[in-house]
């Protein structure tokens, strides 16, 4: 990912937009599937996929990033746009 993609993933229906620069010291975080976790590879900091920290180093959590909405895809039968 480059420092202007973002990061994301869903829970309870929502999508969370996150950057993926570790606030510790930068480095790009990875997505653990397994664990369901954000890892920073550079010093074991891992955020959870919210963006919360979890443990490590970081002392605040992954940055929330802007979606645009027309990268955003729906799931079937959900509208574009609410009906006029």
């Amino acid at each position: 990912m480059g420092p202007d993609s973002s990061a994301s993933t869903r829970s309870a229906a929502r999508i969370h937009a996150l950057s993926p620069v570790c606030r510790h010291m930068g480095c790009h975080v990875h997505w653990n599937d397994e664990e369901k976790t954000w890892d920073c590879p550079c010093h074991g900091g891992r955020c959870a996929g919210t963006g919360e920290v979890l443990n490590g180093l970081p002392v605040s959590g992954l940055a929330e990033a802007a979606l645009e909405e027309e990268k955003v895809k729906r799931p079937f039968g959900v509208p574009d746009r609410e009906p006029a």
